[in-house]
């Protein structure tokens, strides 16, 4: 006779096997909506007097996590960019 443990372990990964798709996208959803839901609350949290709402906290994590990092394709020195010496 098997560990109930084990039949359990057994069970989930058959499941896996046969929606490994389906599974696979919700993993991605639930991910995606933890690292853009929690930290909009959290901000809110936090920073009331900058952040007053907590629509307005869910709008900056939405916004901050969607967008690029553009310092990353900033030259060093952005007076010397546009060719001003």
């Amino acid at each position: 006779m098997e560990p109930r443990w084990q039949r359990q372990v057994e069970s989930w990964s058959d499941g896996l096997a046969q929606e490994a798709f389906k599974r696979a996208w919700r993993a991605i959803a639930v991910a995606t909506v933890d690292v853009a839901v929690a930290p909009g609350l959290l901000v809110r949290l936090t920073g009331p007097e900058q952040i007053k709402s907590i629509a307005t906290g869910l709008w900056w994590s939405i916004q901050t996590v969607t967008t690029a990092p553009r310092a990353a394709h900033l030259p060093p020195d952005p007076g010397r960019a546009g060719g001003d010496h």
